[in-house]
């Protein structure tokens, strides 16, 4: 799934309209069934059935006739009643459908005459169509084998644009479970599922569905140069054909829509079967009517090749059969129609012909993704690149594309047990969703979370209720919580966001971290440091992870742990939980005061903390001693079957407390003994993990950085790190680890990057660029060039700047010291920005005064440069009249 999809699925299941589906105990459109049931039983005279027979298709006399006639006046009930709940278009909805929200099981728009007669066709056993009716008739009758997608139009599309089969009506169910198993939905009445399944395929509906977006036009006449430096001047045009296009009233009706949607529609003209010229047409006409309704002249002033009269619009042999009114029209560097994808199987069209389109792969969509490509191969060959630009070309918000790509975007992923004990961790600290405040997990035993909160006593959460509550998402519906079950939903959110996409999910995911340098920045900041710890009237300091630490160790064990055979990573989960149930025992023992004593020595354990077990002897207890948790692990992974105390003795050399032998055994021993909890497990995939370091440069990357310099070339080997964490020095950068810096080449103020690290990343250009073909934004190409101009002599959009082989003419206005690809002001400046509606999304019917990011954005930053020495004085003229 793309991570488009994937946000989309995961919004919606956190709707009300989803967690009434999943929590539904009942099948979710029982009315609808038994009124199925209903009108199939009821009885009809066979007068009734022979009168109902001969006017099937006479919808408005039936109609006339179930509302006014005694005798199917409760037949014509029971028929709209039936089809209130199938269709949100129906006859009669709000009075007939008896559910509070009108639910129905399609935005289908069937016409009622349609319906009507296909399901009248349907109880007197006569055959009826593949549609939606009949599809609503199979799924009422039976809902865990059909869905309440009913078009079999959608359905196709579905199966060709996102399952990327041909479309079979009886392998249709396997493809929609198969595609949505890994989300792993459990409604309550499991009748429901196919139902939340088709809500969820019309969530993500643009990913599949196929709307008519313009047509295509082989043209070669050569006309549309002239209507170019028309419409630049910013005049509209009028253009004619005299043949309507194919799928004539699908077609136009389409067009229509697309008009309404986006705008405008587009005509693609084409010479041997390539694209070359492209109008945006915002209006069209079929008729001296609608011609004259339209009043273009008072809509939209100048209309070029404009005429009053529809019968004027003629070449003398050929006449107008429609008129549409283009806005801009401009050339493109050819495009080959192999990347177009025809509507409802129509073909490219004869000369003077046009068949419409529902999807392209442009020339400029299959560049960006080339580019995109060649960026992802370059970061896995190398592990380390760094993006180097000047301000507002878009590089931290490309690292992020590169480091979704890399990651990969999953459906929301299912609790199991594993990642249930993973996922916690004692002293870890938990948000409420009541208020702004936190629980703090004491300890994690068996299947069992123990939980404190300040104002009330430890509570105890069992496996089974949390993932009960991550199954159903219960904190969508926190209003109606009982408050005895806050803590373990608040819990049950804390896992799902640390395994799923949330919202942001550069922020949520964990196998993406993002930092930002600054010059203040040390390697005690970002790789391993000293930790001051208050421990009662003495401060403790002990060495630990930092932002890279931990996030390689993370990377390392998943990269480890994907290599275990299935019964190794059990063996390695079985010793952590008996571990963990044995340092739960002495707390417990602890707590309640009493010295936890170390069988068969006087040696007592008298402490625990994140990392030990500290131990003295009744004889000397003013000295404390202690056995770390990793000595622990080592002896595991030495082969643990240890028969005396001089086994271990002589493997004292690979731990980091010596002459203590005696001690481990018998506490191994105790460990060992406990209870083996681990159910059946999965070994994990290898997955990537991504490091994203914004103004990497602003920090001096060789005193930050320190031995990872040679860690980053050799991937999977171990560097000593002068900060030992648990007796160990090592540190390694697995080699699923990528790391994505970002660079301001304008900013000559920050740390210079020696050979040697340069050596070790790749750097990658990214320069401004017009964005004017780009989809779902509005560019001030104007103000861009005018800007461009400062920087760059004889500007072409068409032109790659960012490639090796594109020469830069420097501008007047530049000083020598500097080259346009340091300084030149990124594209970001330029793109039309809105004001955000209640959800947090673009209203673009209200969009913000460009003016303000001309006179707060662009003019300050150039009005440094001139001060910085980057541009000349003469330059300030240029930067007052921008506008």
């Amino acid at each position: 799934m793309t991570l488009n999809i994937n946000n989309k699925i995961n919004a919606f299941l956190h709707s009300e309209e989803a967690f009434n589906i999943l929590n539904c105990k009942d099948f979710y459109f029982q009315n609808g069934q038994d009124s199925l049931r209903k009108f199939l039983d009821y009885e009809l005279t066979e007068d009734l059935k022979d009168y109902l027979n001969q006017n099937v298709k006479e919808y408005e006399e039936l109609k006339d006739f179930f509302e006014n006639s005694p005798d199917l006046q409760d037949f014509g009930k029971l028929l709209f009643s039936l089809i209130s709940y199938c269709d949100s278009n129906a006859y009669r909805k709000k009075e007939l459908n008896q559910y509070p929200d009108k639910r129905v099981l399609a935005f289908a728009f069937v016409r009622m005459n349609n319906w009507v007669e296909q399901l009248l066709s349907y109880k007197f056993g006569l055959p009826i169509p593949d549609g939606s009716p009949k599809n609503a008739i199979e799924y009422l009758i039976n809902p865990a084998d059909n869905f309440t997608m009913l078009s079999e139009n959608h359905r196709e599309q579905l199966s060709e644009n996102l399952f990327n089969k041909k479309y079979s009506k009886t392998a249709f169910k396997e493809e929609v479970f198969k595609y949505f198993e890994a989300l792993a939905l459990q409604p309550s009445n499991s009748q429901n599922y196919s139902h939340l399944l088709s809500r969820l395929c019309y969530q993500i509906e643009t990913e599949w569905k196929r709307s008519i977006i313009g047509i295509v036009s082989p043209d070669r006449t050569g006309w549309q140069e002239d209507a170019i430096n028309i419409t630049k001047e910013g005049n509209y045009i009028a253009l004619w054909n005299h043949k309507r296009p194919n799928g004539t009233d699908d077609t136009l009706k389409g067009l229509r829509h697309c008009i309404y949607d986006k705008g405008y529609f587009e005509i693609f003209y084409t010479s041997n079967y390539n694209v070359n010229y492209v109008a945006e047409i915002v209006d069209f006409v079929s008729n001296q009517k609608e011609l004259h309704n339209a009043k273009w002249l008072d809509k939209f002033g100048n209309v070029e090749w404009y005429h009053d009269n529809f019968a004027e619009y003629n070449d003398k042999k050929k006449y107008a059969r429609w008129i549409y009114l283009a806005k801009r029209i401009y050339k493109v560097e050819a495009e080959s129609l192999t990347n177009y994808k025809f509507y409802k199987g129509n073909n490219y069209p004869s000369v003077g012909g046009q068949s419409p389109i529902v999807s392209i792969n442009r020339a400029l969509v299959l560049k960006n993704q080339k580019e995109m490509e060649d960026k992802i191969n370059l970061l896995k060959y190398k592990k380390q690149i760094i993006l180097q630009g000047p301000p507002g070309t878009g590089k931290t918000k490309l690292a992020k594309k590169l480091a979704s790509e890399l990651i990969g975007t999953k459906p929301t992923i299912a609790l199991d047990w594993q990642k249930f004990i993973r996922g916690l961790d004692e002293n870890q600290k938990i948000k409420s969703i009541h208020k702004d405040v936190f629980y703090t997990i004491r300890n994690v035993v068996n299947n069992d979370v123990t939980l404190s909160f300040p104002s009330t006593s430890d509570e105890i959460i069992s496996y089974d209720k949390i993932k009960s509550i991550y199954d159903l998402k219960s904190w969508n519906n926190n209003n109606s919580l009982n408050h005895k079950d806050l803590g373990a939903v608040s819990l049950a959110k804390a896992l799902f966001e640390k395994y799923n996409f949330s919202g942001d999910i550069y922020s949520s995911n964990e196998q993406l971290k993002i930092v930002q340098f600054h010059p203040s920045y040390t390697y005690e900041d970002f790789v391993r440091g000293v930790s001051a710890e208050s421990n009662g009237a003495s401060i403790e300091y002990k060495n630990v992870n930092r932002t890279l630490g931990l996030f390689a160790k993370e990377a390392l064990l998943n990269f480890l742990d994907s290599k275990k055979s299935k019964s190794r990573l059990k063996s390695d989960l079985t010793f952590n939980e008996k571990f963990n149930s044995f340092k739960t025992s002495v707390i417990s023992s602890l707590a309640e005061g009493k010295y936890f004593k170390i069988p068969n020595t006087t040696a007592q354990i008298i402490d625990v903390d994140d990392i030990q077990f500290k131990y003295t002897f009744s004889t000397n207890p003013s000295y404390n001693y202690s056995l770390l948790f990793s000595d622990f692990f080592k002896l595991y992974e030495l082969g643990g079957d240890f028969k005396t105390s001089s086994d271990i003795t002589r493997l004292e050399s690979h731990l980091t407390r010596l002459s203590v032998g005696t001690y481990y055994f018998h506490l191994y021993k105790l460990i060992e003994s406990q209870s083996e909890i681990v159910e059946d497990i999965e070994v994990p995939p290898l997955e990537n993990y991504v490091l994203i370091i914004d103004e990497i440069n602003r920090a001096n990357l060789s005193s930050v950085l320190g031995e990872l310099i040679y860690a980053l070339e050799y991937r999977g080997e171990a560097v000593e790190s002068m900060y030992a964490i648990d007796g160990n020095n090592k540190l390694i950068l697995p080699p699923n680890l990528y790391i994505i810096g970002t660079m301001n080449t304008a900013d000559r103020s920050v740390g210079h990057i020696d050979y040697a690290i340069r050596r070790r990343f790749a750097f990658v250009d990214v320069l401004p660029k017009d964005l004017t073909m780009e989809e779902g934004i509005v560019f001030k190409e104007d103000i861009f060039k005018q800007v461009t101009s400062l920087f760059i002599n004889n500007y072409d959009p068409e032109i790659d700047y960012s490639s090796d082989f594109a020469v830069i003419e420097k501008s007047v206005y530049l000083t020598a010291d500097f080259e346009p690809k340091d300084v030149w002001l990124g594209h970001s400046y330029f793109i039309q920005q809105y004001e955000k509606d209640q959800n947090g999304d673009d209203d673009l019917s209200k969009p913000i005064d460009f003016s303000l990011r001309i006179n707060y954005e662009i003019k300050p930053i150039l009005e440094e440069y001139i001060k910085d020495g980057i541009l000349k004085e003469t330059a300030r003229e240029v930067i007052m009249n921008l506008a």
